[in-house]
């Protein structure tokens, strides 16, 4: 048996519905048939901390991004309850952010990838597709790779069979 660290899983909570500064959740209250006379096989305990604005200062105080993250998600809710459309509200955000020192490097390096974070809702088949293509590509360049290692293997036995010498080209080619 091989020991390993202890595990230990968090969610972090951040919607709009109510919800306690802190709560343990475990897998097993989660299964569809219990018998308490069958020990739990496999128990998961996760911890969820609220990370909304006002809970869980100990924590935020201890992680500058997380903290100013929830000020972010509490600007956006608040631009956006004043009936600025969401594209205007994000604009709005960043710009208070920036004024606030919120976020700072993130949005300085990084604006245009956190405004189309916020404004672009995760799409599961959008994300497939993606998926797919990085896997075409990466298959596209393994295969290319393959042939032209078979292509060069068939050239320098053309040329062996033809009595020249390929040895030093194929050192010079394995150090590059």
């Amino acid at each position: 048996m091989q020991e390993i660290p202890n595990i230990e899983f968090y969610v972090l909570y951040n919607s709009k519905e109510e919800f306690p500064e802190k709560m343990s959740l475990k897998l097993s209250d989660m299964y569809k048939h219990k018998n308490k006379k069958i020990p739990i096989p496999l128990e998961l305990h996760v911890e969820i901390y609220n990370i909304n604005v006002g809970f869980n200062s100990e924590l935020m105080s201890k992680c500058k991004a997380l903290d100013e993250y929830a000020v972010f998600v509490a600007l956006m809710r608040k631009h956006h309850k004043k009936g600025s459309s969401l594209k205007k509200a994000v604009k709005n955000v960043i710009a208070e952010c920036k004024k606030l020192g919120i976020l700072e490097k993130l949005i300085k390096h990084y604006t245009t990838e956190v405004e189309n974070m916020v404004l672009t809702g995760w799409d599961t088949e959008v994300a497939k597709r993606v998926w797919r293509e990085e896997a075409r590509e990466e298959g596209f360049e393994d295969g290319m790779e393959k042939g032209r290692k078979k292509a060069l293997s068939e050239v320098f036995a053309l040329l062996e069979k033809e009595g020249y010498p390929t040895a030093g080209i194929k050192k010079k080619l394995q150090k590059a």
